[in-house]
């Protein structure tokens, strides 16, 4: 079912019978959306994303990738059609030792550090990058969620954010722990669902990973 961060919220509103909690039921939302933002379902990972690596450059800025990455799951250079060579994953130390007079060459390994992508030499020529990974689905620009966002937690996961919220609500404004504990089974319910969803997916060969 099609949903905007809008239609979440209204729909919260008109089952907690409240017109005066705006304010904290968009915070619901946002911290409901952040307490799942790092589970996997098949709608928040990402799949052969492409972005440029520069010559003569030994480093991408995470902020210029595709896609907001919370963890680079494969990262390969694309070297010709249907050729894509994996790249190893080392820790920082390891890389910016290899990085210490290394002539431009193919990069082969790389490190997330901070807010960058390290090589362990700098590229020879320009080389595109293909890259898997579970992605943050929020605005690039801004992290956040307009209120026309059709983001796949607004849509695909609304019941688990919605139960997720009204819990938060329930339990540390309105002061109902029966209510609370009501949403928590809620909750639960709807996580259990999207994971079983996800792994139909995956079993089936159906999964939507999301390519940009």
């Amino acid at each position: 079912m099609a949903g905007t961060k809008t239609t979440l919220l209204a729909k919260i509103a008109d089952d907690l019978e409240r017109s005066d909690l705006s304010t904290q039921i968009e915070t619901a939302v946002v911290d409901a959306i952040d307490a799942y933002k790092n589970e996997r379902f098949w709608f928040n990972e990402s799949y052969r994303a492409s972005v440029t690596l520069s010559s003569s450059v030994a480093f991408i800025a995470m902020s210029t990738l595709p896609n907001r990455y919370l963890e680079i799951d494969r990262l390969r250079v694309n070297l010709s059609t249907n050729n894509d060579f994996d790249m190893i994953q080392r820790d920082y130390h390891f890389i910016m030792a290899r990085q210490d007079g290394v002539s431009p060459s193919l990069p082969t390994e790389f490190a997330v550090y901070g807010d960058k992508i390290q090589f362990d030499s700098k590229a020879d020529q320009n080389y595109t990058l293909i890259l898997d990974g579970l992605i943050d689905l929020s605005s690039a620009a801004s992290a956040s969620y307009s209120a026309s966002s059709s983001a796949s937690w607004f849509s695909d996961a609304r019941n688990l954010i919605r139960a997720r919220a009204k819990w938060d609500i329930y339990l540390n404004i309105l002061k109902d722990e029966a209510m609370a504990t009501a949403q928590a089974i809620a909750e639960q319910r709807a996580y259990s669902d999207l994971k079983s969803k996800t792994n139909q997916r995956n079993s089936s060969g159906k999964i939507r990973p999301t390519s940009f």
